[in-house]
């Protein structure tokens, strides 16, 4: 946000990549959201519970993050196709200076970091577990850094 302080603000090296990086995060926190939302109320309903519900709603909610990334990668190449380097990277220097999406990405980091490390903590084994848990709070950090971005009253 702002000049980096060595005077090269406007070097933006890989501007696709950073399209991509960005569009691909929110689908991921999107479809992460709606797998976890829709899915939790069904596996409640079906007797899931405790460390079972929280590796069945891993698995959704990770089958939501790939969709949802995947799908808005498509989604981001389509809108891409016509335009100029010039105009992909004027999108990537737009996203990288709005601070609003810049604080729902680092929402988004922040929950994929703590989802990873409590679901590394309380279920095993470790390494799907932290998968899990990181896919369950990327969705719920989303949702976050969102609400953070509402107008205050």
């Amino acid at each position: 946000m702002g000049d980096n302080g060595n005077g090269d603000d406007e070097n933006i090296a890989y501007p696709l990549a950073e399209v991509y990086r960005h569009t691909m995060l929110r689908g991921a926190g999107l479809g992460s959201l709606a797998a976890t939302v829709f899915g939790a109320p069904f596996l409640l309903y079906r007797g899931a519970r405790g460390v079972l519900l929280f590796k069945r709603l891993g698995k959704v909610s990770l089958f939501g993050t790939g969709a949802g990334a995947s799908g808005i990668a498509v989604k981001t190449y389509l809108r891409l196709q016509d335009q100029s380097d010039i105009q992909v990277w004027d999108r990537a220097y737009r996203l990288r200076h709005n601070e609003k999406q810049v604080r729902v990405d680092l929402w988004t980091y922040g929950g994929l970091a703590v989802g990873g490390l409590a679901g590394s903590l309380l279920a095993v084994p470790r390494v799907m577990a932290a998968i899990y848990g990181a896919s369950i709070g990327c969705g719920f950090s989303f949702l976050a850094g969102m609400a953070n971005n509402l107008p205050k009253k």
